[in-house]
């Protein structure tokens, strides 16, 4: 369903160097990279130095953003896409270039060309540049750049849906079910009913988003005359959050996943709140406040495992967390009465430095937390085996949610199944525990060469008994079918299916 530039990338990289599940994700961590350094050279354009600086980093500890970009989806590499292209694109309108107009529009194509239809969310900014860069020739360049990304993206579409009409009727249907709430990927998510879910998301990840509370009025003042690009720039790209928000929140599923469309506009929102916050006058209750509402943002974005494992009953270990950022806190303030005192810096830049290595630190504790438990799914050790077994020609590889890259790298590399095959003699899919299930209860289940059960559990993300019961269930169907088969904590593996 999903055009191929990502996968191409993942399939160069394991040519180069191995077929590794790193190998995979380096083409995500590498346009997380390149999607930070086109928003910061964006952001350098637009707002002061320290602004760009802050919002970079607020972008870089976006949660969402830090465990995409640990993934070999195709999320990451299609932001880096769209980071780009709103780069050049802002680039085109301020120096009236049509060559950048050019880069812009195949860039754009990138995007495109990474997830199915997903970056069009795009045009709405797109289609506000000539409003913002006020211009005789100013639509010119937009259709050059919407006539280049079509010229390149189109053709991939039109011959999928050529060749496999019945894309159009899925893609419709999986549309349907984010819309009413039967998406699979639902399951397990404990505020995909909550119409704040997106808000709340937000603070998780941008807590500097908060300033807005105390640079807001100052905005609406500028937005009222509407006399200059900074005005008429965040105007837009306040229209472009809010309408995002709402239109995200009226559909009943959502997930963290579907933030990501919400990174840029949030981003750039956020940077007009620190530009503001920066040209405030300095005043000690204005700052006070501000402070305040920061840390109370903070705190609440590092308190998401706590909170989750509260609502899971899984409570980790909580000691650490408080006495690392009690010293933290300590050493920070330290940190920053010295810079005070010695660089005489403006009160306001020493508050977001602060608080910016404060987030910073909380999460890099919060992700290695987590990496511990979480990163070792199995699949390269899988892959290792189904390669060097030459009588495999057929995969099956069963995980208990949606079917993601932690289960898929075997797949990624050596089948033409669900991300783009290297070897067209083997074939792959994946289905779900339940569906398994399903067709044990029915007898009517397909044996293919080897079947692979993926467990996503760890430390703190416990399963429920019925979901233990339904993974015996499926591992005793699957153990009468095969002869040969390896269980581990993290997948079960089978192969060499028992003869008739």
């Amino acid at each position: 369903m999903h055009p191929p530039l990502a996968i191409w990338l993942m399939t160069l990289v394991r040519i180069a160097f191995g077929t590794t599940t790193v190998v995979s994700r380096s083409v995500s961590a590498v346009a997380a990279v390149v999607a930070i350094f086109f928003f910061y050279k964006l952001a350098s354009r637009l707002f002061s130095r320290w602004t760009a600086l802050f919002s970079s980093l607020a972008l870089g500890t976006a949660q969402n953003f830090i465990w995409y970009s640990h993934h070999a989806q195709l999320d990451v590499p299609m932001f880096a896409c769209i980071m780009a292209t709103v780069y050049f694109a802002v680039r085109t309108f301020e120096e009236n270039k049509s060559k950048y107009a050019i880069v812009a529009g195949l860039l754009f194509a990138c995007a495109l060309l990474s997830k199915a239809v997903q970056g069009l969310y795009l045009i709405p900014f797109l289609f506000s540049l000539p409003y913002i860069y006020k211009g005789h020739k100013q639509y010119v360049h937009l259709v050059i750049i919407l006539c280049v990304a079509l010229i390149i993206a189109l053709p991939w579409y039109v011959f999928m849906f050529t060749l496999h009409p019945e894309i159009g009727r899925e893609y419709a249907a999986l549309v349907g079910s984010i819309k009413d709430g039967t998406y699979a990927g639902t399951s397990g998510n404990a505020l995909s009913n909550r119409w704040w879910f997106y808000l709340n998301q937000s603070i998780i990840n941008f807590p500097v988003i908060i300033l807005g509370l105390v640079t807001i009025s100052s905005l609406i003042r500028k937005w009222m005359r509407r006399d200059t690009i900074y005005s008429r720039m965040s105007l837009v790209t306040s229209s472009w959050f809010c309408a995002m928000l709402i239109f995200l929140s009226s559909f009943a599923t959502r997930m963290p996943h579907f933030y990501l469309f919400l990174l840029l506009p949030t981003s750039l929102l956020i940077a007009f709140f620190i530009e503001e916050f920066l040209q405030l006058p300095v005043k000690r209750q204005r700052v006070g406040i501000a402070v305040l509402l920061l840390f109370i943002a903070v705190g609440w974005s590092g308190s998401e495992l706590v909170r989750r494992g509260v609502r899971e009953h899984v409570i980790p270990d909580l000691h650490s967390i408080y006495l690392f950022l009690a010293i933290l806190f300590i050493s920070l303030m330290i940190l920053s009465w010295f810079l005070f005192k010695q660089f005489h810096l403006s009160s306001t830049v020493i508050v977001l430095f602060t608080l910016s290595c404060f987030y910073i630190s909380v999460d890099y504790y919060r992700w290695e937390m987590r990496e511990r438990g979480t990163y070792f799914d199995g699949a390269t050790e899988t892959a290792g085996i189904l390669l060097h077994t030459p009588e495999i020609h057929s995969l099956i590889a069963y995980q208990d949610g949606s079917a993601h890259e932690s289960y898929l790298p075997q797949l990624n590399y050596y089948t033409n199944g669900w991300l783009l095959g290297w070897d067209s003699s083997k074939t792959g899919m994946t289905k779900t525990w339940a569906e398994l299930d399903s067709l044990m209860r029915i007898n009517q289940i397909y044996t293919p060469d080897a079947s692979v059960i993926y467990v996503s559990w760890d430390a703190f993300y416990s399963p429920k008994p019925e979901e233990r019961e339904l993974l015996t269930r499926i591992n005793n169907g699957l153990n009468a079918r095969y002869e040969k088969s390896i269980h581990t904590k993290k997948y079960q593996l089978y192969w060499q299916p028992v003869k008739n």
